[in-house]
């Protein structure tokens, strides 16, 4: 059988790691960036260059702006489907929860780029928080970025992300979805995992910064057959991997 073909734009956090995940998933899988660095990887500058070729699945994980319109009515013309990465600040909550029936911000410089993927039958996947791969929620509240809040933390990680935009890519999946763990977790728990596995000093709480919202992942993780994995577990097995890899380093 031929593996089906995707094309991963831009190679950030998630674009970079999306590629070798499709592939081990059995998809001919390459991607385009203006600095390739890894195998696969093919220099592409989504300001002037066309399409490479017919694209398969694409996946744009560069915020749309970025794109010139031709870029965009070029892609939607030629790719069998097209799956857009977004962020859960796009939306406009009425109320505390945020799903997938929840409005977006008209005012959003992604709305447009967004409904013109909608339109064409594409998927519009709205990301929460990422951590995994070397972002460490423990390292954000040690340097002060968040505080111990009794706020939600809405967070996804990073390999669950890649596991539900190939699903996503291989079901054909269509509407915008918010990507999120859903697990009703606040920062204040975090810290309190943190002060439990060593990594950080226990500090007292401080008032939440702004309006608690819960972002509710659990109607894209039904349509796709996706289990995300437990956050306390998750954040253990990659301090404990950074942790090995900076003792392998000094020790080198």
């Amino acid at each position: 059988m031929v593996p089906r073909r995707m094309s991963v734009f831009g190679s950030g956090f998630v674009g970079r790691s999306l590629a070798p995940f499709a592939r081990v998933a059995g998809w001919s899988c390459e991607a385009y960036t203006r600095h390739p660095v890894l195998p696969g990887e093919w220099r592409f500058d989504a300001r002037s260059a066309t399409i490479p070729r017919r694209p398969g699945v694409a996946v744009v994980t560069f915020p749309p702006a970025l794109a010139p319109p031709r870029f965009w009515s070029d892609l939607l013309d030629v790719a069998d489907h097209v799956v857009l990465l977004g962020t859960t600040s796009s939306y406009r909550p009425a109320g505390a929860t945020v799903d997938a029936e929840t409005p977006v911000d008209p005012s959003s410089d992604r709305a447009a780029y967004e409904a013109a993927v909608l339109d064409r039958g594409g998927c519009v996947l709205r990301l929460s928080g990422l951590y995994g791969g070397g972002r460490q929620p423990w390292s954000w509240l040690a340097a002060g970025r968040v505080g111990p809040e009794a706020r939600t933390a809405n967070l996804v990680h990073r390999d669950d992300v890649c596991a539900v935009v190939a699903a996503a890519a291989r079901d054909t999946a269509r509407g915008a979805w918010p990507v999120s763990d859903g697990q009703r977790v606040t920062w204040a728990d975090i810290a309190g995992w943190g002060v439990a596995a060593g990594v950080l000093t226990e500090r007292a709480r401080t008032p939440a910064t702004r309006p608690d919202v819960f972002v509710d992942g659990s109607a894209i993780a039904a349509a796709l057959g996706h289990r995300f994995r437990d956050r306390r577990s998750a954040l253990l097995a990659d301090a404990h991997s950074s942790s090995a890899a900076a003792s392998s380093s000094s020790s080198s």
